[in-house]
């Protein structure tokens, strides 16, 4: 378990979270001082809400789901129906009103050859009448001559009718075909916007698994970084724990020969010293003043040479300085475990 970065700590702060832990139920005793009975409170009960900061930085590899193919080309097909569907819709609409205006045409066919026919006729019976009352009026009655007027005005008639059915005809044909050509028209359109958005689809798709493989080689590839840096993180903790041992060995073996005096850094501390609590809060108050003014350089170096003699001094004040060198400069400091 990583510890937080408030262990080993003290101050006002630390006192406000010991408060709002007390709040969850925790039964600190609220003395400033961030031991480890406020370090398993604060992690068992939710402590990064409580001291109201942000999670500490982890390796975390990444969780991606990729697409299925259906998925994929459900997807896809989403996008690219809603504007084809639409395109379609309009081209229906267009061909729906070319087909309206020429079944007007038609239907208005009917009357206006109707009106015509009853010209002729009327025409030809005004034509009929004065042929007879000529006829009459010179005393030929029903001669030859004058049934070969009324035959030929009957023939005129006739061709005159024949000649407007067969117009009515031909306009009905070529009104017929012009409805035709705009169902062809209609069709050949249609057909070429489902092709296109059968493209488009296929490109969408396309792209959408491109997409997903780039996303599956960033997280494998991302996730084997985590795994190396675990493993050096593991190795070099290792190395370190190794090298506490012998330290720790060796700090015991000068305890005894009286030679535990070794200095702290800057401070003037001897063995007499840590007997004295309040010498030794002092110190501590004294060091991480100068701490605190130290160049991230100076920091680094200071604390390489001496956080041996300063962790077996004072634990919190170690782990407050490897704290703020891991803030700064991201490097994990596994002897804080």
């Amino acid at each position: 378990m990583a510890y937080s970065q408030y262990y080993g700590t003290r101050g006002s702060r630390v006192r406000e979270i010991q408060k709002k832990l007390n709040e969850t139920g925790a039964g600190l005793a609220v003395d400033g001082i961030w031991g480890p009975k406020t370090e398993a409170a604060y992690q068992k009960y939710g402590g990064e809400q409580q001291a109201g900061g942000e999670a500490e930085d982890t390796l975390k590899r990444i969780e991606y789901t990729p697409l299925t193919d259906e998925q994929i080309e459900k997807i896809a097909q989403e996008e690219t129906q809603a504007d084809y569907g639409y395109r379609e819709s309009l081209e229906n609409e267009r061909a729906d009103a070319l087909r309206q205006a020429v079944q007007k045409s038609i239907e208005n066919l009917d009357p206006a050859y109707r009106a015509r026919l009853d010209a002729l006729e009327k025409a030809y019976t005004g034509r009929k009448k004065e042929m007879t009352d000529l006829a009459t009026s010179r005393g030929m009655g029903r001669s030859s001559y004058a049934l070969d007027l009324e035959n030929a005005a009957y023939n005129d008639l006739a061709g005159g009718q024949s000649t407007l059915l067969a117009e009515k005809q031909a306009k009905l044909q070529a009104l017929g075909q012009e409805i035709e050509d705009i169902q062809k028209k209609l069709a050949e359109t249609v057909a070429g916007l489902e092709m296109e958005r059968t493209s488009t689809q296929n490109k969408a798709s396309e792209a959408l698994k491109s997409e997903r493989g780039e996303k599956i080689q960033e997280a494998i590839k991302y996730n084997n970084e985590i795994a190396i840096k675990e493993a050096e993180m593991k190795r070099k903790q290792a190395e370190f724990e190794q090298k506490m041992q012998k330290s720790s060995a060796r700090s015991g073996s000068k305890s005894s020969s009286g030679t535990s005096s070794k200095r702290l850094m800057d401070t003037g501390m001897t063995e007499s010293a840590k007997l004295d609590s309040q010498k030794k809060q002092q110190w501590e108050m004294k060091i991480m003043e100068n701490w605190n003014a130290m160049s991230t350089e100076a920091k680094k170096t200071y604390f390489q040479k001496n956080w041996q003699y300063i962790f077996n001094y004072s634990s919190p004040v170690a782990r407050a300085m490897a704290k703020n060198l891991e803030k700064i400069t991201g490097k994990k400091y596994t002897f804080l475990k």
